[in-house]
């Protein structure tokens, strides 16, 4: 997914990406993230556990991009109470109140049924027009689509798949490792002479 981008820099790690529920309430709970100028910023130490999070979430962890498109069936169960339709924290569908009717997210593509809007003026809801609707979802992660297809969930199947990865960020995330390595290797000796003095 192109929209994610991550920056390495002054010892914090930078993360814009699009709205997804999921990677939210991980960046607060799990990796104590701040949201600052439209985008997150955390500890280096979390690197690693933070692109886990961006591929789980998004298929992209700044480096590598592993997507796929989805299909995915929807039904009266699916409905949401002021607030979007979600599908593994990815917006599918919102209305804005009662009688708004409903907007797809970018990315989502109909096949079936439609989406509207319902219930009352303070508690407006995001329907699943008639109880069905089967829609494609690009740029689907494709780790968490392998893993619902190989548990047996008929909702979703996968319709396509693209590996890829971003030659320039793979070359800057080197460089900045060879960096990294070569402080270390300076500071060997001086441990090791403090360990001897000892």
């Amino acid at each position: 997914m192109s929209d994610v981008t991550v920056v390495v820099e002054g010892g914090f790690i930078y993360v814009r990406s699009p709205w997804n529920a999921d990677f939210v309430k991980e960046a607060k709970e799990d990796f104590s993230g701040k949201f600052v100028n439209g985008q997150w910023v955390f500890d280096i130490h979390n690197e690693k556990r933070v692109r886990e999070a961006l591929m789980e979430n998004y298929g992209c962890d700044g480096i590598t991009t592993e997507t796929c498109t989805v299909r995915v069936t929807l039904d009266a169960d699916d409905d949401s109470s002021c607030g979007p339709i979600t599908v593994c924290g990815r917006s599918i569908a919102r209305a804005r109140g009662r009688d708004s009717g409903a907007t797809l997210s970018p990315g989502i593509v109909i096949i079936e049924g439609g989406f509207t809007s319902g219930g009352s003026v303070k508690n407006w809801t995001t329907k699943v027009k008639n109880g069905h609707a089967v829609v494609l979802i690009r740029d689907f992660p494709g780790v968490v689509a392998r893993r619902l297809v190989a548990k047996g969930k008929e909702w979703i199947s996968i319709e396509q798949g693209v590996p890829s990865i971003n030659r320039d960020e793979l070359e800057q995330e080197r460089s900045r490792l060879l960096t990294r390595l070569a402080e270390i290797e300076k500071l060997i000796p001086a441990v090791q002479a403090e360990q001897f003095s000892a």
